[in-house]
């Protein structure tokens, strides 16, 4: 309810700032149709539920969903400009002074800031980094010294991803020379055949194997359908479960939180933690073990158990200065952490786009995970 109210608060802050910038002393019904059109957008995500469904495809649904997530970046910006203008000119009427800033002059830079915006945001949401990032442990055999790992995560495939995203993804795996591919979910919001023919793409990535998890959008566009679409994509899906991937090197992947609250499609995860089983915990103490996890959260058995935990979800924000907002949730940020226990826990920005196209101040990735061969302490003495 709170998230569908800030909705609302800022479309009407954006219509009153326009209205009052371009339309103040025109006829009312200039400002009833700005109105209207202004909460017809608001409205969309809700209409496309009702008319669409939740796995809706087509040209008309495909074309619906563009519209709605760029005006949702847009509202976004308009609504934040707007109140940075607002408060300088609280300021500068508190000092009394006459640099205020005229409402048709808040108007155009409003516009602008937007259109900047947008056009910074689809570069950058096309400039994926390739980062490599080298781990070191006692556990890994000089046999395997310099394994590659590649991991991307929230791809999103969706009818706002541009194939140019997928398609520059793949070929940074496929130039990283990897020997495996982890996948930390959040692959898909969509099943068109534009989607699919995405998904294919990863399909083609020639590497010793693919593991990927359920994040939360694969369950709030029902996991069945989400496995599918993983399927096609060449990987196998690891669901509370993992996989010894040689005898020195385990991954284990767990399912997303958002199994089983209101805006799933899937029935609810049952049991503990899947890892906490002794047989698991055995597994990690005699090999490198991974724990692929979609959401940058280790608990106390995880950061005790694992070595290395690949985690996405928040994107970096995506958005600035949405950006700022998820510092506060999650304060570690992206990039690699090591908790007091050992365990190092890296945060991807992600790969893709969620919802609008865009993504500004916070540069897509794709990660190469270099492991290292170091010696361990008894071997120092």
């Amino acid at each position: 309810m709170i998230f569908i109210v800030s909705i609302l608060i800022f479309n009407f802050y954006t219509w009153w700032r326009l209205r009052g910038a371009f339309l103040r002393g025109l006829p009312p019904w200039y400002s009833i149709a700005l109105f209207a059109v202004v909460f017809f957008l608001a409205l969309m995500p809700a209409t496309c539920r009702l008319v669409f469904g939740r796995q809706a495809t087509g040209w008309l649904a495909d074309s619906c969903t563009v519209v709605m997530w760029t005006w949702c970046a847009w509202y976004f910006w308009f609504a934040v400009a707007f109140a940075v203008m607002d408060l300088w000119n609280l300021a500068m009427k508190l000092c009394g002074t006459p640099w205020g800033i005229k409402p048709f002059w808040e108007g155009i830079a409003g516009i602008a800031i937007v259109i900047l915006a947008s056009m910074w945001g689809l570069v950058e949401a096309n400039c994926i980094r390739y980062r490599e990032v080298e781990i070191q442990s006692e556990k890994i055999p000089q046999s395997a010294d310099g394994y590659r790992i590649a991991l991307i995560t929230d791809m999103h495939l969706s009818p706002c991803l541009r194939g140019s995203v997928a398609e520059k993804a793949v070929e940074l795996v496929k130039s990283s020379k990897a020997d495996l591919l982890l996948n930390a979910g959040d692959f898909l919001d969509g099943a068109g055949e534009r989607e699919k023919s995405m998904a294919k793409m990863f399909a083609g990535i020639n590497v010793q194997d693919k593991f990927s998890i359920i994040g939360n959008h694969e369950v709030y566009f029902g996991v069945d359908k989400s496995m599918e679409m993983h399927e096609l994509g060449g990987f196998r899906v690891l669901r509370e479960s993992g996989k010894e991937i040689a005898d020195w090197l385990y991954v284990h992947g767990v399912d997303d939180d958002a199994l089983g609250n209101r805006y799933s499609m899937s029935p609810k995860k049952q049991g503990a933690v899947s890892y906490e089983a002794s047989e698991i915990a055995d597994k990690c103490a005699k090999r490198f073990s991974i724990l692929l996890k979609h959401r940058p959260e280790a608990d106390a058995t995880a950061r005790k158990q694992f070595d290395l935990l690949m985690a996405g979800h928040s994107h970096g924000g995506q958005l600035f200065p949405f950006t700022l907002l998820v510092k506060i949730k999650y304060p570690l940020g992206t990039g690699l952490y090591e908790y007091p226990e050992g365990l190092k826990m890296y945060t991807s920005p992600g790969t893709g786009t969620w919802g609008p196209p865009f993504r500004v101040f916070a540069r897509p990735e794709v990660t190469l995970f270099v492991l290292k061969s170091s010696p361990s302490p008894q071997s120092n003495h």
